[in-house]
């Protein structure tokens, strides 16, 4: 009974330090779960690979992430579960986005949306067509980033995940500017820095306040990116976020 109530635990903490973007604490806690997991339990142990990979991610370990997700498949096989498969394959899914192979990655963010809807599972529609909004912003396709970041917005709300919120914000603004919506782009990513802000998120609030910087640069409104783009250093060298430090200066 004890190892359960850990299981449960560990899971549940994971999970409220990957929303605050405690990733290395995520991560040990996911860990700890799986060590406490026996054998007949591929279930919780391809759930807590997934959430482990996941969290792995945005830690930027890619390379471990990489290797857990492909742990996952097998428990997930054993466990017969279509839906932690789908899972799973969103995290290859995104490990392919992060590297740049988009050619790999349409193929199977289509196949994850296309069961994921005819099963009715909104988690995978989430990360599907969050992700295939991205590789659309990449490829310089923004109405269709749109199509899909309005979708996962939807669900996102509907299934109380701030993280893939704040990330279909993210991307809506960015989009919206980039087809001259500047108005629209900076009331989006303004309401997505409120609510990183609310949630304590330190992984997509750091990056929201040069990204507006740039839309009042393109407006060449230069007094007013200054003010965001020292503002995206200050936050982002509290809380150690190198890229919008760059991005920033």
């Amino acid at each position: 009974e004890k190892a359960d109530v850990l299981v449960t635990l560990y899971r549940k903490r994971g999970g409220t330090n990957m929303a605050l973007s405690r990733f290395g604490h995520s991560a040990d806690d996911y860990t700890s779960m799986l060590q406490h997991l026996s054998e007949d339990e591929p279930d919780k142990q391809a759930m807590g690979l997934n959430a482990l990979a996941h969290t792995l991610f945005f830690a930027h370990r890619v390379e471990e992430m990489a290797t857990r997700a492909d742990e996952a498949l097998a428990p997930a096989s054993r466990a017969g579960s279509e839906t932690l498969r789908l899972d799973t394959m969103c995290l290859m899914a995104l490990k392919h986005l992060c590297y740049g192979e988009l050619d790999s990655d349409r193929p199977m963010l289509e196949e994850v949306i296309t069961i994921a809807r005819a099963i009715n599972y909104k988690p995978a529609i989430l990360y599907g067509v969050t992700w295939r909004g991205c590789l659309h912003f990449f490829q310089t396709e923004y109405e269709r980033t749109l199509e899909c970041e309005h979708e996962a917005r939807q669900l996102a709300s509907q299934l109380r995940d701030g993280f893939c919120l704040l990330t279909s914000m993210f991307f809506c603004g960015l989009s919206q500017a980039n087809l001259g919506r500047m108005s629209q782009g900076i009331a989006t990513l303004g309401s997505a820095m409120a609510m990183a802000q609310r949630n304590g998120d330190r992984f997509w609030g750091p990056r929201m306040p040069n990204c507006i910087g740039w839309m009042h640069r393109e407006l060449e409104d230069f007094q007013g990116a200054l003010k965001y783009d020292q503002e995206g250093l200050q936050v982002a060298r509290q809380y150690h976020v190198l890229e919008a430090e760059a991005n920033s200066l």
